[in-house]
């Protein structure tokens, strides 16, 4: 029902009756027009404005729209309670919806695989539960779709990582077309050529014949490529092989291959897989890989398993990184050196360890410093929350599946994937108050008494993405058992923590930045560093050595393991013989992350690692943890969603202290 107060408003503006709003996103701000005709920056509308709606859009799964009338007449406050710049699929999107319940008209699955640019808008209701999304196409203003929902479905937009206004490298970056287009538009080359591309691949309607040379480099490449690949992965693909048979000597010594990528950050996948030729090349091998081949060798190992499968394209760069490239870098004793020398320091470097200067001086340079930006050299920062005056929280089941404000993280365990609710491990930040009131709710809600990760760079291998490791040693490690208190000092865990205060702005945002991973070359561009909201590269460097030095921020250098997978380990019982466990997975494996929950009442490892591993762990530990009264099971997860880019910005308050509102996650108590 509509309160007193706003039936009082709504008689004192009576032009708000049948007035349907329309937007325009201009400079990053929303601009509505109003009912007077005016044009106004949404954020200096009247609060107590407010227009009355009898009917809502809404958008089918094919993409068609389709337009309902509310059983009720609804008012809706014209000044919006949140706008995200994110992304929306206004076409056919058949995906099965990520969370329970489903969102109304399945706008959210819309969200999480859209491509085209779109700001959602959320307006108050005068009904309790309830509230009004508008979902608007970001350049032209059209609205994709308008209707009532739930409190915890908008709730779920503050922790979506909003979009960049502009590419955060160069105002001048080129499209996706403007990158492929070129590409594609040439003529076909040399028939020398074409068929030492071909060799060795096994293409199945080419077997006996038929593969004939046309006039454009587009039509000829379109006969050699899979395809069942969605038509923007056959693109990408066919610009990258039109590159490597145009481009058949390395970058000259004038010209910085990570500047250079640049021209090709409209299209990821095929810069990433052009910087693959170029180290290739740069390495001074005289053939070139069977790139073709190996795409239908991908094409055979992985094959969809529905019409959906290839619709966001498959990862053919991780697989032509992990057979082309991963050995050399993993290995480079440089490289290694560097990572061991870093895990020492508190402070990160203001770009790779070869700079564009020196990288200029011998071949050798430029190739390292492209190894360094093709492996992905970053740095993770881990923030201690108690330090800083929150609490983490871990939750294992099946409520709790919009994300909200305070969500840091949401993984699904994939062995539960075809049940109608799988189980699901999330993470959330919240201060005392707050933890206080879900451990009083009784919401299975479970807080972090500590956390260790480790990675071990040189245990992993290219070949197959397998990791170089003794089975028998590691399984003969868990005979032992293994006490509390020389795992906490063996990793420096602390008990009681003093709190740190002392936190400005910069501060918060380096929290933020660290908390996903950093790759070292994007702060070599000042562009970027600038989109991130600082002035320049010393201010993320000064803040950085700061929030190390003060215990709240601890580094982990490393390079990006592409195609590795992740292994849930949950257990709980003989304390000692889960932490001979987690001692052996921390020293023995490739990247380990090891939590206790509830004071040492249940355990949780992620063990990244290929897949043949996580197999023999699945297949050995049960039998393991029965002889050892420990409850275990293990079972690959799969991130659905990584909050952490914007968390601590979104909880900060303006007077210093942290957002304790949780009524997003307790409204989904029940549902």
């Amino acid at each position: 029902m509509i309160s007193r107060t706003l039936k009082k408003l709504v008689i004192v503006m009576k032009y708000v009756k049948g007035y349907v709003p329309t937007y325009q996103w201009r400079e990053g701000i929303l601009w509505i027009e109003i009912p007077t005709g005016e044009i106004v920056d949404s954020r200096n509308i009247d609060p107590r404005t407010f227009y009355t709606m009898d009917t809502q859009l809404l958008m089918h799964e094919s993409g068609a729209q389709h337009q309902e009338k509310l059983e009720e007449e609804v008012y809706a406050r014209l000044r919006p309670l949140l706008t995200k710049n994110l992304r929306y699929c206004p076409d056919e999107c058949l995906y099965t919806e990520p969370v329970s319940p489903p969102s109304t008209g399945g706008w959210y699955t819309r969200l999480i695989h859209g491509r085209t640019p779109a700001i959602y808008i959320i307006q108050e209701l005068d009904c309790q539960d309830l509230q009004w999304l508008t979902i608007i196409d970001r350049t032209s203003g059209e609205v994709f779709e308008s209707h009532p929902v739930h409190k915890y479905e908008g709730s779920a937009l503050l922790p979506q990582p909003e979009e960049p206004s502009e590419f955060r490298y160069s105002s001048d970056i080129p499209t996706r077309d403007e990158v492929i287009g070129p590409l594609l538009q040439g003529s076909t080359p040399d028939i020398t050529s074409l068929y030492e591309l071909i060799r060795d691949a096994e293409i199945p309607h080419l077997r006996f014949g038929g593969f004939e040379p046309k006039e454009s480099v587009r039509e000829t490449l379109e006969q050699v490529v899979p395809e069942s690949w969605s038509q923007n992965v056959r693109e990408e693909t066919m610009a990258f092989l039109s590159y490597v048979l145009s481009n058949p000597t390395p970058l000259g010594a004038s010209v910085d291959s990570v500047s250079f990528s640049l021209r090709f950050m409209g299209s990821p996948q095929l810069r990433y897989m052009i910087m693959l030729h170029q180290l290739h090349l740069l390495s001074g091998h005289e053939e070139n890989p069977r790139y073709l081949a190996l795409m239908w060798q991908y094409e055979k190992l992985y094959p969809p398993k529905d019409s959906n499968e290839h619709n966001d394209g498959p990862n053919i760069a991780g697989f032509l990184y992990d057979k082309i490239a991963r050995n050399a870098i993993y290995y480079d004793t440089h490289i290694q050196d560097y990572l061991s020398k870093m895990r020492k320091v508190k402070f990160i470097p203001a770009g790779i360890p070869v700079s564009k200067k020196d990288a200029g001086k011998s071949r050798q340079a430029r190739l390292r410093r492209l190894m360094y930006f093709v492996g992905g050299l970053y740095v993770f920062g881990r923030v201690a929350h108690r330090r800083v005056g929150l609490r983490n929280m871990v939750y294992v089941g099946q409520k709790y599946r919009w994300p909200h404000q305070h969500i840091e993280y949401t993984q699904v365990l994939n062995d539960t994937m075809k049940q109608s609710r799988p189980t699901m491990i999330h993470s959330i930040a919240v201060p005392p108050d707050a933890e206080e009131v879900l451990l009083e709710e009784r919401t299975r809600w479970l807080p972090v008494s500590w956390y260790v990760r480790r990675t071990n760079p040189r245990l992993f291998s290219a070949q197959d993405a397998e990791a170089r490791i003794n089975y028998e040693q590691l399984l003969a490690s868990l005979e032992s058992q293994y006490n509390l208190q020389a795992f906490e000092r063996r990793y420096g865990i602390r008990g009681v923590v003093s709190s740190y205060n002392d936190l400005n702005r910069d501060d918060i945002r380096v929290m933020d930045l660290l908390s996903t991973y950093l790759y070292l070359f994007d702060i070599e561009f000042p562009s970027f560093v600038k989109s991130l909201g600082f002035g320049n590269v010393e201010q993320i460097t000064s803040s950085v050595e700061k929030l190390t030095t003060n215990n709240v921020l601890s580094l982990t250098y490393d390079l990006s393991p592409r195609r590795y997978e992740t292994l849930a380990i949950l257990a709980r019982g003989n304390e000692g013989s889960i932490l001979s466990l987690f001692r052996a997975l921390l020293q023995k494996t490739p990247r380990c992350t090891c939590l206790s929950l509830d004071s040492g009442r249940q355990y949780l490892a992620f063990v990244r690692s290929s897949r043949y591993m996580g197999e023999v762990f699945r297949e050995l530990l049960p039998a393991w943890a029965e002889e050892n009264g420990v409850k275990l099971t293990c079972s690959f997860s799969s991130t659905t969603g990584n909050y952490r880019s914007n968390l601590f910005q979104r909880l900060r308050k303006e007077d210093g202290t942290w957002d304790s509102d949780i009524t997003g996650l307790l409204a989904q108590i029940g549902k």
